[in-house]
């Protein structure tokens, strides 16, 4: 089966199956959301050697757009310093 792989300061990190047009945040929502040490300005994907910024704080705030991924993408939460 295709997955994708939810890392860092998320509830439940590890495999979630990837289903087409899957987007960052039903991903974070799979793994049980994102702990409150997470820094969601400053998250990225992993697709092979691309490493792709993307900022779900502004996404979950409807100032930009879901970002749709691809299967075996790595989506690594990072955690805030504050």
């Amino acid at each position: 089966p295709l997955v994708i792989y939810v890392d860092g300061e998320v509830n439940k990190p590890g495999a979630v199956s990837y289903t087409e047009g899957l987007t960052v945040t039903q991903a974070l929502t799979r793994s049980g959301g994102h702990k409150r040490t997470a820094k969601l300005s400053d998250a990225y994907i992993l697709r092979g050697t691309e490493k792709l910024e993307i900022d779900i704080k502004r996404i979950l705030a409807g100032k930009a757009a879901d970002v749709s991924l691809k299967p075996n993408d790595q989506l690594i939460l990072k955690e805030s310093l504050f």
